[in-house]
This record gives C-alpha cells, sequence and structure tokens, in this order.
C-alpha cells in the first residue's frame, strides 16, 4: 500500500483516547524531509522510531519554551534522535515536535460515575507541533526546549508530554515489518503516540502496518490477594460489604491522572472496573488496544 504524503501530511496513531479536534495551526505541511529515507525490515517487536519527554511545568498560551525531563531512551538499535536544535551552520532546521497532553481530566471523574465524558474543549487530547530551535541540557535530568513558535493553547505539567516527529523523505515498510508506538508509561505519562511526516511516499508491504496497539493506558496490574479472616486464613468467595480493599481487584488506566487506581468494580472514567472475588482479574484499560 502507497500513501501520497501530500495527501496525507501527518499519520498519527494514539493508542489512549479518541482525539477531539482541537490541533494548533498547521504550517510544516509535509516537513523537511530532513531525516532522509527510512526503511523498516524489523518484524520481531516493531520498531519506535519516536522519542518522549515529560513536561514539567504548566504551560501558557505564547510560551516558547518548554522545560521537561530528559528524552527517554535513545540508546536504542537503531538508535532513536535526541531532541535537537539546528546542528552546524549548513542545517537550518530543528527538530519537529509535537506536544499533546495525553490524559488529567480536570474535574476528575469520581470512581463508577456513567456520566459522560465529553473532551471536545477541554485539555485532554490537545496538540500542536512545533520546531526546536535550540536545546539547554545544563540542569541535571532535565531539558529546555526553545520553539520557533509561541503556543496556541495551555497544557498542564506532568500529563503532558513532548513526542520529536521524524520527518522522512520516504518511509517504506518491508513484508510483515511494524512501526509501532512506544508503551504507555504511567509514571512519567509519556508514550502511546506515534507521528511522523513524509514528502514523499509511504509504502507498507503485505503484512507490515502502522501500530499503537497495545501501547495505550494498561489494564488493572496484578495485586496478590493479601487478606485473612480471623482464623488467619486467606479470604475465600467474593467479599461482602466490610472486606478489606485487598481483596478487590485493580481498575484500568484512563483518564483520570493518578496513578494509584482504585479497587473494585468501578470504572474510573473510562479505565474499567476491577473484579470482586478471590484472585479476580483488573479492570480493562481505556482504549488499550
Amino acid at each position: 500500500m502507497r500513501t501520497n504524503a501530500l495527501t496525507k501530511v501527518l499519520m498519527v496513531a494514539v493508542g489512549l483516547w479518541a482525539l477531539p479536534a482541537l490541533p494548533g495551526p498547521d504550517i510544516y505541511l509535509v516537513g523537511t524531509g530532513q531525516d532522509g529515507a527510512r526503511s523498516i525490515t524489523n518484524t520481531n517487536g516493531g520498531t519506535v522510531i519516536n522519542n518522549y519527554a515529560q513536561v514539567l511545568e504548566p504551560l501558557a498560551p505564547g510560551d516558547t519554551t518548554i522545560r521537561t525531563s530528559r528524552a527517554t531512551d535513545t540508546s536504542t538499535t537503531p538508535a532513536i534522535p535526541d531532541f535537537n536544535g539546528p546542528v552546524g551552520s549548513g542545517d537550518a532546521h530543528g527538530d519537529l515536535v509535537m506536544i499533546i497532553q495525553t490524559t488529567g481530566l480536570v474535574p476528575a471523574a469520581p470512581a463508577g460515575s456513567e456520566a459522560r465524558i465529553n473532551l471536545e474543549g477541554g485539555a485532554v487530547g490537545r496538540w500542536e507541533l512545533a520546531r526546536i530551535t535550540s536545546v539547554d541540557r545544563s540542569m541535571p535530568g532535565e531539558l529546555t526546549l526553545t520553539l520557533d513558535r509561541p503556543l496556541k493553547y495551555s497544557y498542564a505539567a506532568e500529563v503532558t508530554q513532548v513526542v520529536r516527529v521524524p520527518e522522512y523523505t520516504t518511509l517504506s515498510l518491508a513484508v510483515s515489518a511494524e512501526v509501532r508506538a512506544r508503551a504507555w508509561d504511567p509514571e512519567t505519562y509519556t508514550g502511546g503516540v506515534l507521528a511522523f511526516l513524509a514528502t514523499g511516499n509511504v509504502t507498507l508491504a503485505n503484512g507490515s502496518r502502522l501500530s499503537a496497539k497495545g501501547a495505550g493506558f494498561r489494564g488493572g496490574t496484578y495485586a496478590r490477594d493479601t487478606a485473612n479472616n480471623s482464623e488467619n486464613e486467606p479470604l475465600m468467595g467474593c467479599p461482602a460489604s466490610g472486606r478489606p480493599d485487598s481483596t478487590r481487584a485493580l481498575s484500568g488506566e484512563g483518564l483520570n491522572a493518578a496513578t494509584n487506581a482504585p479497587r473494585g468494580v468501578d470504572n474510573v472514567a473510562n479505565g474499567g472496573g476491577g473484579g470482586v472475588c478471590l484472585r479476580a482479574g483488573g479492570g480493562g484499560g481505556g482504549n488499550g488496544g
């Protein structure tokens, strides 16, 4: 399958939620092609092409600098480029990045609420593109990115991420090859996004795919049942009123930003509720793929 980049400018796969239509204005079109031609042949586990960093301070419209964590691991083979501004006198362009708030529903949805969650006009799912003009690495464990344009929107700290967007001339995937989003990390609120630009053709051979499947909000993690009865024996069956929380499975992750997911049958925003019986399974993650 061949996709012309003039008609499909930005290819984005997000494994977290259905995005509302709130991108910033696009002035970058199909990109510069500065990452050149890319051919993906890896059929074992997929290839991650993006880099991610957590935004550490709130962002307001008009801001031109972003303070972030260090980028995710760039020592993979092949290497994932780190964030960079223009390099050398012959390089007129720094990296293109996406600023995107991936969670942090305000107000947070109460556990068990069946109310409709409307993201239209809200901060969750909001994103825009900008180009890096310089990177300050002087603070340990942090980056300060300077952008070529003021931000259009506001973004919350910690639940927003910066994603490096490769700019290819062409991208081709061999038979059964896969380009995938890095799995969502609930500690840094990064990952789950796949994005790139191409000035030429994007070619997918048979069985190849661009995928964020399973890279979004996680299901309830395993937690061992530890509660005992008055005779110091494990509680059996399904908990009645008054049973400790440790007999309930964890809920799945969702648009609420808290990482300490509650236990029990109640959903939390779009994260599914967990089981309440002995050794019951955890709840499903919100659009985990």
